[in-house]
């Protein structure tokens, strides 16, 4: 797998079919454990679609099957 460099990252000749942009949130909950105390939320920029996590293993769950189901379309 090809690696980019943060100026092949942010040239706008880039297209946007080879970016992700993710909005992350992150809190924790002391009322409501969870497996690690945290919680968020992950919004991806472009589509607008929203997910929930339970902790920091969820959100790197999330965003690798998210990355990996663009890479196959």
């Amino acid at each position: 797998m090809k690696r980019c460099t943060a100026a092949e990252t942010n040239d706008p000749r880039t297209p946007e079919s080879r970016r992700a942009t993710f909005i992350v949130r992150m809190w924790r909950e002391g009322d409501r454990p969870t497996r690690d105390g945290w919680r968020g939320i992950v919004e991806h920029a472009q589509s607008g679609e929203r997910r929930a996590v339970d902790g920091a293993d969820g959100l790197i769950e999330l965003l690798a099957a998210w990355l990996s189901r663009e890479a196959r379309e």
